[in-house]
């Protein structure tokens, strides 16, 4: 039970609290590019609220997880005192910290936004900081536990940069379906061509962390021998998946949109994209269960 429970968290955490960082940023986009749409500005508010607040109750129930396993119980573990003050005190202990902190951050940014207090002189400074702290602080959590842990310094910051990416490029996918579904193709076009030239810079981060990363961890040699380098063969095969949309999405369904009051297609081709990535989060999520290479 505790060890799904533990995958089932930690995928969760990605679909929520990683996801604020991208759907912050298409509410602010939104925000900028379609004045006096109201309805959707409330929408995207609530998505981002949802990140925030969803994130807290993950990043919580993973450590109770944590804390039932360790204690070697039932449910009862989870009140296992003994177990609680050792996690506690462990990196796990400290992820949670800054994982609710950051949570506690996106929230505020996320009302902030809703509530137009970015007009103001103060919120024009206060928002991208706060918006930044998160960032960096959801970035600290991640690697404040799992196999990143004995990675070094480097490695650890080559890993919160990756964690970023992956969470903007995320939780950008569920905003960006509602405005296609929501404007249409003609008023959708920029929106989506400035997310396209921004995925590119993003893009490119994910493959230089991620390649570092890989070869960092030491896995190459084991791809598909061990039992984690199978599962991360199958986490490639799904990040390639997930480019040859985004490519698709750039190349072909962008493109056409501006002639088009009719964005359907990229909207369902960003329903494949998003279910692509959700795999391959549990994976990403399944690996922490696993033994590292070597």
């Amino acid at each position: 039970m505790w060890p799904a429970l533990i995958v089932a968290s930690k995928w969760g955490i990605y679909l929520t609290l990683c996801s604020a960082i991208g759907a912050l940023f298409i509410q602010v986009m939104a925000l900028f590019r379609l004045p006096g749409r109201e309805a959707i500005h409330r929408h995207l508010g609530r998505y981002g609220l949802f990140c925030g607040v969803g994130g807290a109750l993950m990043a919580l129930g993973h450590f109770l997880s944590l804390v039932g396993s360790f204690s070697g119980k039932g449910l009862s573990g989870i009140t296992d005192t003994t177990a609680l003050a050792l996690l506690w005190l462990s990196p796990e202990g400290a992820a949670l910290c800054w994982r609710l902190a950051a949570a506690a951050l996106v929230v505020m940014v996320a009302l902030g936004l809703r509530l137009g207090f970015y007009r103001q002189l103060a919120g024009k400074a206060l928002l991208p900081i706060s918006y930044a702290l998160a960032a960096i602080f959801m970035a600290i959590g991640g690697t404040r536990s799992g196999h990143s842990l004995d990675m070094g310094g480097v490695g650890q910051v080559l890993i919160a940069l990756h964690l970023l990416a992956v969470g903007w490029w995320l939780g950008a996918l569920y905003p960006l379906w509602y405005l296609s579904r929501t404007l249409g193709g003609r008023e959708a076009a920029p929106i989506m061509a400035r997310f396209g030239d921004d995925a590119a810079v993003v893009l490119v981060v994910l493959f230089i962390t991620g390649c570092s990363a890989l070869i960092l961890i030491g896995v190459l040699p084991e791809l598909g021998v061990s039992p984690y380098g199978k599962m991360m063969a199958i986490k490639l095969l799904l990040v390639i998946g997930v480019l040859l949309l985004a490519a698709r999405h750039k190349w072909k369904l962008v493109p056409t949109l501006a002639a088009s009051p009719d964005a359907s297609a990229l909207a369902r081709s960003i329903v494949i994209e998003g279910l692509v990535m959700l795999s391959l989060l549990a994976a990403t999520a399944y690996l922490a269960l696993l033994p590292g290479p070597g």
